[in-house]
Protein backbone atom coordinates (compact mmCIF):
# COMPACT_ATOMS: atom_id res chain seq x y z
CA UNK A 1 0.00 0.00 0.00
CA UNK A 2 2.91 2.52 0.78
CA UNK A 3 4.82 1.52 -2.00
CA UNK A 4 2.08 1.78 -4.40
CA UNK A 5 0.72 5.49 -2.82
CA UNK A 6 4.64 6.48 -3.10
CA UNK A 7 4.90 5.74 -6.95
CA UNK A 8 1.24 7.66 -7.39
CA UNK A 9 2.58 10.94 -5.34
CA UNK A 10 6.15 10.76 -7.48
CA UNK A 11 4.59 10.32 -10.73
CA UNK A 12 2.11 13.51 -10.10
CA UNK A 13 5.08 15.38 -8.56
CA UNK A 14 6.96 14.54 -12.09
CA UNK A 15 3.76 15.51 -13.92
CA UNK A 16 3.34 18.68 -12.82
CA UNK A 17 7.00 19.99 -12.98
CA UNK A 18 6.61 18.13 -16.58
CA UNK A 19 3.95 20.06 -18.04
CA UNK A 20 5.55 23.69 -16.09
CA UNK A 21 8.48 22.83 -18.05
CA UNK A 22 6.57 22.29 -20.92
CA UNK A 23 5.06 26.08 -20.41
CA UNK A 24 8.40 27.70 -19.71
CA UNK A 25 10.53 25.99 -22.68
CA UNK A 26 10.38 27.77 -26.18
CA UNK A 27 11.37 25.19 -28.81
CA UNK A 28 10.37 21.52 -28.87
CA UNK A 29 14.25 21.21 -27.85
CA UNK A 30 14.25 23.29 -24.79
CA UNK A 31 10.99 21.62 -23.82
CA UNK A 32 11.90 18.28 -23.84
CA UNK A 33 15.20 19.30 -22.15
CA UNK A 34 13.39 21.05 -19.30
CA UNK A 35 11.18 18.27 -18.88
CA UNK A 36 14.27 15.85 -18.27
CA UNK A 37 16.06 18.24 -16.01
CA UNK A 38 12.62 18.78 -14.28
CA UNK A 39 11.77 15.17 -13.59
CA UNK A 40 15.61 14.30 -12.57
CA UNK A 41 14.99 17.17 -9.84
CA UNK A 42 11.92 15.42 -9.11
CA UNK A 43 13.01 12.25 -8.60
CA UNK A 44 16.07 13.29 -6.46
CA UNK A 45 13.74 15.35 -3.90
CA UNK A 46 11.56 12.06 -3.37
CA UNK A 47 14.40 8.98 -3.26
CA UNK A 48 18.09 10.87 -1.87
CA UNK A 49 16.58 10.67 1.78
CA UNK A 50 15.66 7.19 1.29
CA UNK A 51 19.02 5.81 -0.57
CA UNK A 52 21.98 8.09 1.21
CA UNK A 53 22.65 9.12 4.45
CA UNK A 54 25.91 11.45 4.03
CA UNK A 55 25.67 15.32 4.82
CA UNK A 56 26.52 16.15 0.76
CA UNK A 57 23.29 14.39 -0.17
CA UNK A 58 21.08 16.55 2.24
CA UNK A 59 22.41 19.82 0.81
CA UNK A 60 21.94 18.67 -2.63
CA UNK A 61 18.55 17.39 -1.47
CA UNK A 62 17.78 20.84 -0.09
CA UNK A 63 18.64 22.86 -3.69
CA UNK A 64 16.41 20.21 -5.37
CA UNK A 65 13.29 21.11 -3.08
CA UNK A 66 13.89 24.37 -3.66
CA UNK A 67 14.38 23.74 -7.33
CA UNK A 68 11.05 21.29 -7.53
CA UNK A 69 9.44 23.91 -5.40
CA UNK A 70 9.57 26.54 -7.96
CA UNK A 71 8.49 23.86 -10.42
CA UNK A 72 5.57 23.08 -8.93
CA UNK A 73 4.50 26.77 -7.91
CA UNK A 74 5.03 27.73 -12.07
CA UNK A 75 2.32 24.88 -12.53
CA UNK A 76 -0.16 26.17 -10.40
CA UNK A 77 0.27 29.62 -10.95
CA UNK A 78 -0.11 28.97 -14.86
CA UNK A 79 -3.22 26.33 -14.01
CA UNK A 80 -5.07 29.01 -12.17
CA UNK A 81 -4.37 31.61 -15.19
CA UNK A 82 -6.13 28.97 -17.79
CA UNK A 83 -8.92 28.21 -15.13
CA UNK A 84 -9.69 32.19 -14.93
CA UNK A 85 -9.63 32.22 -18.96
CA UNK A 86 -12.01 29.34 -18.72
CA UNK A 87 -14.37 31.08 -16.09
CA UNK A 88 -14.48 34.25 -17.56
CA UNK A 89 -15.23 32.50 -20.96
CA UNK A 90 -18.23 30.56 -19.83
CA UNK A 91 -19.42 33.76 -17.81
CA UNK A 92 -19.73 35.90 -20.85
CA UNK A 93 -21.16 33.04 -22.42
CA UNK A 94 -24.02 32.51 -19.86
CA UNK A 95 -24.76 36.33 -19.85
CA UNK A 96 -25.27 36.41 -23.51
CA UNK A 97 -23.26 39.67 -24.03
CA UNK A 98 -20.79 38.20 -27.27
CA UNK A 99 -24.25 37.42 -29.27
CA UNK A 100 -25.59 40.52 -28.39
CA UNK A 101 -22.30 41.89 -29.63
CA UNK A 102 -22.54 40.51 -32.42
CA UNK A 103 -26.19 41.71 -33.45
CA UNK A 104 -25.23 44.96 -32.98
CA UNK A 105 -22.85 45.15 -34.72
CA UNK A 106 -24.27 43.31 -37.71
CA UNK A 107 -27.17 45.84 -37.46
CA UNK A 108 -24.69 48.92 -37.81
CA UNK A 109 -22.91 47.75 -40.47
CA UNK A 110 -26.14 47.14 -42.78
CA UNK A 111 -26.85 51.23 -42.06
CA UNK A 112 -25.08 53.84 -44.45
CA UNK A 113 -26.79 57.10 -43.17
CA UNK A 114 -24.40 59.56 -42.49
CA UNK A 115 -23.32 60.87 -39.17
CA UNK A 116 -26.37 62.52 -37.55
CA UNK A 117 -24.75 65.70 -37.45
CA UNK A 118 -24.10 65.99 -40.92
CA UNK A 119 -27.96 65.18 -41.63
CA UNK A 120 -29.44 67.33 -39.11
CA UNK A 121 -27.46 70.09 -40.63
CA UNK A 122 -28.06 69.40 -44.45
CA UNK A 123 -31.78 69.22 -42.94
CA UNK A 124 -32.01 72.83 -41.90
CA UNK A 125 -30.53 73.93 -45.28
CA UNK A 126 -33.19 72.54 -47.09
CA UNK A 127 -36.13 73.56 -48.72
CA UNK A 128 -37.53 70.97 -50.78
CA UNK A 129 -40.39 68.80 -49.65
CA UNK A 130 -38.95 65.55 -51.27
CA UNK A 131 -35.51 66.16 -50.07
CA UNK A 132 -36.52 67.17 -46.86
CA UNK A 133 -38.54 63.64 -46.65
CA UNK A 134 -35.36 61.69 -47.68
CA UNK A 135 -32.97 63.43 -45.14
CA UNK A 136 -35.92 62.67 -42.68
CA UNK A 137 -35.09 59.17 -43.41
CA UNK A 138 -31.72 59.45 -43.26
CA UNK A 139 -31.78 61.03 -40.22
CA UNK A 140 -33.44 58.09 -38.50
CA UNK A 141 -31.16 55.67 -39.38
CA UNK A 142 -28.50 58.17 -38.34
CA UNK A 143 -29.74 58.01 -34.81
CA UNK A 144 -29.91 54.49 -34.88
CA UNK A 145 -26.81 53.98 -36.04
CA UNK A 146 -25.37 55.96 -33.08
CA UNK A 147 -28.00 54.26 -30.55
CA UNK A 148 -26.22 51.07 -31.08
CA UNK A 149 -22.61 52.16 -30.98
CA UNK A 150 -23.52 53.20 -27.65
CA UNK A 151 -25.14 49.70 -27.13
CA UNK A 152 -22.11 48.45 -28.26
CA UNK A 153 -19.79 50.44 -26.02
CA UNK A 154 -22.08 49.40 -23.06
CA UNK A 155 -21.85 45.45 -23.55
CA UNK A 156 -18.09 45.42 -23.96
CA UNK A 157 -17.99 47.36 -20.94
CA UNK A 158 -20.20 44.61 -19.76
CA UNK A 159 -17.46 41.74 -21.48
CA UNK A 160 -14.85 43.43 -19.90
CA UNK A 161 -15.99 43.03 -16.17
CA UNK A 162 -17.32 39.86 -16.47
CA UNK A 163 -13.70 38.47 -18.12
CA UNK A 164 -12.42 40.36 -15.03
CA UNK A 165 -14.74 38.57 -12.32
CA UNK A 166 -14.62 35.03 -13.92
CA UNK A 167 -10.84 34.85 -14.18
CA UNK A 168 -10.96 35.19 -9.86
CA UNK A 169 -11.20 32.49 -8.22
CA UNK A 170 -14.05 33.50 -5.69
CA UNK A 171 -12.39 31.59 -2.92
CA UNK A 172 -9.18 33.34 -3.54
CA UNK A 173 -11.33 36.39 -3.28
CA UNK A 174 -12.91 35.97 -0.29
CA UNK A 175 -9.65 34.95 1.56
CA UNK A 176 -7.68 37.96 0.30
CA UNK A 177 -10.70 40.57 1.79
CA UNK A 178 -10.21 38.74 5.48
CA UNK A 179 -7.03 38.47 5.57
CA UNK A 180 -6.28 42.29 4.07
CA UNK A 181 -4.31 40.93 1.37
CA UNK A 182 -3.55 41.06 -2.11
CA UNK A 183 -5.18 37.80 -4.18
CA UNK A 184 -1.63 37.47 -5.62
CA UNK A 185 -0.29 37.17 -2.24
CA UNK A 186 -2.77 34.28 -1.16
CA UNK A 187 -1.88 32.41 -4.86
CA UNK A 188 1.88 32.33 -3.63
CA UNK A 189 1.34 30.44 -0.56
CA UNK A 190 -1.00 28.70 -0.74
CA UNK A 191 1.10 27.09 -4.00
CA UNK A 192 4.48 27.06 -2.09
CA UNK A 193 2.75 24.57 0.28
CA UNK A 194 1.13 23.01 -1.92
CA UNK A 195 4.49 22.46 -3.67
CA UNK A 196 6.37 21.59 -0.46
CA UNK A 197 3.85 19.27 0.81
CA UNK A 198 3.82 17.39 -2.70
CA UNK A 199 7.55 17.05 -2.33
CA UNK A 200 8.23 15.84 1.51
CA UNK A 201 5.32 13.54 1.45
CA UNK A 202 6.94 11.82 -1.64
CA UNK A 203 10.58 11.89 0.31
CA UNK A 204 8.72 10.19 3.53
CA UNK A 205 7.15 7.57 1.82
CA UNK A 206 10.26 6.51 -0.32
CA UNK A 207 12.07 6.26 2.59
CA UNK A 208 9.11 3.67 4.33
CA UNK A 209 9.21 2.08 1.17
CA UNK A 210 13.33 1.37 1.47
CA UNK A 211 14.28 1.62 4.80
CA UNK A 212 13.31 -2.42 5.41
CA UNK A 213 16.06 -3.76 2.76
CA UNK A 214 18.63 -2.22 4.02
CA UNK A 215 18.69 -4.59 7.49
CA UNK A 216 19.32 -8.53 6.21
CA UNK A 217 17.98 -10.77 8.65
CA UNK A 218 20.71 -14.08 9.32
CA UNK A 219 18.83 -17.57 8.22
CA UNK A 220 17.29 -19.07 11.61
CA UNK A 221 19.40 -22.59 11.48
CA UNK A 222 22.70 -20.55 11.66
CA UNK A 223 24.10 -19.85 14.72
CA UNK A 224 26.03 -16.36 15.23
CA UNK A 225 29.81 -16.44 15.41
CA UNK A 226 29.98 -14.37 18.42
CA UNK A 227 27.81 -17.53 19.68
CA UNK A 228 29.25 -20.21 18.59
CA UNK A 229 33.19 -18.27 19.60
CA UNK A 230 31.58 -18.56 23.21
CA UNK A 231 30.29 -21.87 22.89
CA UNK A 232 33.45 -23.29 21.76
CA UNK A 233 35.64 -21.32 24.53
CA UNK A 234 32.62 -22.36 27.10
CA UNK A 235 33.36 -25.97 25.37
CA UNK A 236 36.90 -26.00 25.78
CA UNK A 237 36.44 -25.21 29.24
CA UNK A 238 34.25 -28.25 30.13
CA UNK A 239 36.56 -30.76 28.42
CA UNK A 240 39.20 -29.89 30.83
CA UNK A 241 36.95 -30.40 33.94
CA UNK A 242 36.42 -33.84 31.73
CA UNK A 243 37.86 -36.86 34.19
CA UNK A 244 40.89 -39.04 32.95
CA UNK A 245 39.24 -42.61 32.37
CA UNK A 246 42.07 -43.98 34.12
CA UNK A 247 41.53 -41.18 37.18
CA UNK A 248 39.06 -41.30 40.30
CA UNK A 249 38.46 -37.39 40.38
CA UNK A 250 34.90 -36.87 40.78
CA UNK A 251 33.61 -34.14 38.15
CA UNK A 252 33.31 -30.68 38.84
CA UNK A 253 29.19 -29.56 38.18
CA UNK A 254 28.10 -28.22 35.97
CA UNK A 255 25.70 -25.24 36.63
CA UNK A 256 22.20 -25.79 35.54
CA UNK A 257 21.38 -23.19 32.00
CA UNK A 258 19.00 -25.19 29.68
CA UNK A 259 18.93 -22.78 27.06
CA UNK A 260 23.11 -22.35 26.75
CA UNK A 261 23.65 -26.63 27.64
CA UNK A 262 21.25 -26.86 24.91
CA UNK A 263 22.50 -24.91 21.91
CA UNK A 264 26.23 -26.05 23.25
CA UNK A 265 25.24 -29.40 22.75
CA UNK A 266 23.99 -28.72 19.85
CA UNK A 267 27.16 -26.88 18.40
CA UNK A 268 29.57 -29.62 20.22
CA UNK A 269 27.64 -32.29 17.98
CA UNK A 270 27.61 -30.72 15.09
CA UNK A 271 31.49 -29.96 15.47
CA UNK A 272 32.22 -34.02 16.35
CA UNK A 273 33.38 -33.17 19.65
CA UNK A 274 30.51 -34.99 21.09
CA UNK A 275 28.51 -38.13 20.61
CA UNK A 276 24.60 -37.56 20.40
CA UNK A 277 24.18 -40.20 23.66
CA UNK A 278 23.57 -40.30 26.72
CA UNK A 279 27.11 -41.27 27.39
CA UNK A 280 28.31 -38.65 25.32
CA UNK A 281 26.76 -36.01 26.70
CA UNK A 282 27.49 -37.03 30.08
CA UNK A 283 31.42 -36.93 29.56
CA UNK A 284 31.18 -33.97 27.50
CA UNK A 285 29.37 -32.13 30.20
CA UNK A 286 30.74 -33.83 32.87
CA UNK A 287 27.33 -34.13 34.60
CA UNK A 288 24.71 -36.69 35.97
CA UNK A 289 22.99 -39.43 34.21
CA UNK A 290 19.66 -37.53 34.83
CA UNK A 291 21.16 -34.45 33.31
CA UNK A 292 22.40 -36.00 30.44
CA UNK A 293 19.22 -37.75 29.56
CA UNK A 294 17.20 -34.11 29.98
CA UNK A 295 19.82 -32.93 27.28
CA UNK A 296 19.42 -35.74 25.06
CA UNK A 297 15.90 -35.11 24.71
CA UNK A 298 16.18 -31.58 24.37
CA UNK A 299 18.82 -31.98 21.68
CA UNK A 300 15.75 -34.06 19.57
CA UNK A 301 12.95 -31.18 19.99
CA UNK A 302 15.99 -29.04 18.38
CA UNK A 303 17.26 -30.70 15.28
CA UNK A 304 20.78 -30.25 14.39
CA UNK A 305 21.43 -28.07 10.87
CA UNK A 306 21.36 -30.14 7.65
Amino acid sequence: MIRTLAIFVTLTATAMAAVAAWDRGGTMVDKTLLISMSVVIVLAVHLLPAISRKPAAWAVWFFCLLSATYGHLTFLVHSHERAGQLRSVESIQSLGIEHQIQLAEKALAEIKARPQAVVAADLSKEADRRVRAALNVELSEAKKASNLRDEILRLSSERSNAEITGQTDPVTQKLASVLSVTEQSILVAVGLTFAVLVELIGSLLWVEVLKGKEGVTAPSNVVPAAVTQSVTESSNASVTQVPDRQSNAVPAPVPHQSNDDVTQLKVAVELGKCKPTVAGIRAYFGCSTSKASELRRALDLHPLSA
